[in-house]
């Protein structure tokens, strides 16, 4: 079913149902070449998917989802966590201001995580 899931709809109902469960995740996004070709960017087809969790999921849990995610879609995923303060104000962190000017595609919306 998996298979059908990311090959039908690709990564982000999979790391959202993999990031979901997870606490210490208040929200995630993909970024990078996936989330600009989703975004109608011309280039080349990526050949990773880079996602920013927000929050403090634990490094074990990182590792997990990261390497189920990478097995479901058969892709290498890159996870990079941030906490919230840092992602409040990414112009403080030359990494965050480049993630927040370019495209983002939401996988866990910060408001269904405080409900």
């Amino acid at each position: 079913m998996s298979d059908i899931i990311a090959t039908a709809y690709g990564p982000v109902p999979v790391l959202r149902n993999l990031l979901g469960p997870k606490t210490g995740v208040r929200e995630a996004y993909i970024y990078g070449s996936w989330a600009a070709r989703r975004s109608g960017e011309p280039g080349p087809p990526p050949r990773d998917i880079d996602v920013v969790v927000v929050g403090d999921l634990g490094l074990d849990d990182m590792i997990q989802v990261q390497e189920a995610a990478r097995d479901q879609l058969r892709t290498d995923v890159n996870i990079h966590r941030v906490d919230p303060a840092s992602w409040a104000h990414p112009g403080d962190n030359p990494f965050l201001a480049t993630v927040t000017s370019r495209p983002l595609v939401q996988i866990i919306k910060a408001e269904a995580r405080d409900a």
